[in-house]
């Protein structure tokens, strides 16, 4: 019988780590001192499930607004959660990324309705991940929508945020998948696309679109990034 629920979870890290890796599906977290519980989802979980470790992460996310489960982490510990399994998701290589979360989505809708997690701030599956953001955020948010300067004068722009200004000013760009031989495998709209279609995390794409590593070994597969114009 496959083990889907996890106690301890600090020390069963790796163990969790190596039972999602490379894979999607739904999961949940149960405070086993008042079974208040959280639901996720994710296209890769492996990642998800090391986010919500963070410490670092989790006190991100509360200076952003208001989130129940990261409130919960840092008030009782990670050794009072247990971690579960609710689904595991098979996704179709070739879907696109609206496809893989309609799927995704539609699968976690389901068991938030089921089980009403009280540290799910929305039951919406999608909703910004059970985070409301504060009134600071949602108006920094607004100003960078309608091109207003906000408060971060000579910030250094992420890739994406690069690739977002440069759809936006006419040299859009693609990102293009090339095998060992420098042909061309797949072509995705953005990084983040690359990231949920291949598995491959975005610190990894990104840093290979950008020259500071010449290839990615994946499962002993040797691939390469680059930003395409178009």
């Amino acid at each position: 019988m496959i083990k889907t629920t996890f106690k301890d979870i600090i020390n069963n890290k790796n163990l969790i780590l190596d039972f999602i890796k490379n894979k999607a599906g739904i999961y949940q977290f149960i405070n086993t001192t008042n079974n208040k519980s959280y639901i996720g989802s994710s296209s890769i979980l492996e990642s998800r499930f090391k986010k919500h470790l963070s410490k670092t992460n989790n006190l991100r996310q509360i200076s952003k607004g208001k989130c129940l489960i990261c409130n919960a982490f840092l008030k009782y510990g990670y050794n009072v959660f247990n971690f579960k399994i609710l689904e595991f998701i098979q996704l179709d290589f070739n879907n696109s990324l609206k496809q893989k979360r309609e799927i995704i989505f539609g699968k976690e809708q389901f068991y938030l309705e089921k089980f009403k997690p009280e540290y799910n701030i929305l039951l919406q599956a999608g909703s910004n991940l059970g985070i409301k953001l504060s009134l600071e955020t949602r108006s920094k948010l607004s100003l960078a929508k309608k091109g207003k300067p906000g408060n971060k004068l000579g910030a250094i722009l992420s890739p994406e945020v690069k690739f977002l200004f440069k759809e936006k000013s006419g040299m859009s760009v693609r990102i293009s998948m090339l095998n060992y031989k420098n042909e061309l495998l797949k072509t995705f709209k953005s990084i983040q696309d690359a990231s949920d279609i291949t598995g491959i995390s975005r610190n990894r794409i990104s840093r290979c679109c950008r020259g500071i590593r010449s290839k990615i070994i994946e499962k002993g597969i040797i691939y390469k990034f680059i930003y395409t114009k178009i």
